[in-house]
């Protein structure tokens, strides 16, 4: 309660100078789309489709936030030692962070074990430990300093900075991280100076397709920004990147075939992006 108290006195002080330009392209073009517990609201960028939360964020308030302030239950909570036991006994097969779904993405992409992955905002291991064990070449970057520590030393993660990192990456992967940041086309920057020239991208987020049932509950003080599939796919563009996007639940032959789904139901997007 506090954490949202906290951010309700910070927007309503901001609101009324809000900046509405976008923050990935930075087009003053952009339209109201909807309003949420009055200091906050939904835009949308006419230029490059993505919706982002007003007010924005002004510099290093994300990262103080992702330090302590973060809570998502079994993401963000680093388990206890006799807990972590468990999980590891059995390869968190069954749990909240069964990672099997997204390795078999990864295979039907074309991404295979022995391949160099980017596991960018990993949290506290479990994704990255899971796709170790499935064969990758792991390195991992985590924004909270506590969730990176307990990953580095409880999982045996390797921690590394985007900015360690220079054209020798099989894949970046990245699940439910987009939505938090506050200018996704770092993200796409940072694919084309880390990847191979054969390298891919590998997303997954919340669906943004405004017609969901719900959507509105997505947005907000955790995640600032509402990503969609056309949105997705122009930030690609811009950096050089094909972008294809498919909506849980995965058909794997789609993905396997490059064939493109064009469903919109699904709560979950997957991407897959190589270099045009």
């Amino acid at each position: 309660m506090l954490a949202k108290f906290k951010y309700f006195t910070w927007a309503a002080s901001r609101m009324p100078f809000a900046d509405h330009a976008c923050p990935a392209c930075a087009s003053p073009q952009t339209r109201l789309l909807a309003r949420k517990y009055l200091v906050t609201s939904l835009y949308r960028c006419e230029r490059c489709e993505l919706m982002f939360r007003v007010p924005k964020n002004e510099p290093g308030r994300a990262e103080r936030f992702y330090q302590k302030e973060y809570k998502q239950g079994f993401t963000s909570d680093c388990p206890s030692a006799e807990e972590l036991s468990q999980l590891v006994a059995c390869s968190f097969s069954g749990t909240p962070k069964d990672y099997s779904s997204y390795i078999k993405f990864l295979a039907a992409a074309g991404v295979s074990p022995g391949s160099t992955i980017y596991d960018f905002g990993c949290s506290w291991g479990y994704g990255s430990w899971q796709m170790q064990k499935s064969g990758y070449d792991v390195l991992s970057y985590e924004i909270s300093a506590p969730r990176a520590a307990y990953a580095q030393q409880k999982l045996g993660c390797r921690m590394s900075k985007p900015g360690e990192l220079s054209a020798s990456v099989d894949c970046l992967f990245s699940a439910h991280v987009l939505e938090h940041m506050d200018n996704p086309r770092e993200l796409w920057e940072m694919a084309a100076r880390i990847l191979k020239p054969t390298g891919k991208v590998v997303l997954f987020f919340p669906n943004g397709a405004l017609q969901r049932e719900g959507i509105h509950s997505t947005w907000g003080q955790v995640h600032p920004l509402l990503l969609d599939s056309a949105a997705v796919r122009v930030m690609a563009q811009a950096s050089g990147f094909r972008a294809l996007t498919y909506t849980s639940p995965f058909d794997l032959n789609k993905v396997m075939l490059r064939a493109e789904d064009g469903a919109q139901a699904g709560d979950e997007l997957g991407v897959v992006a190589s270099r045009v």
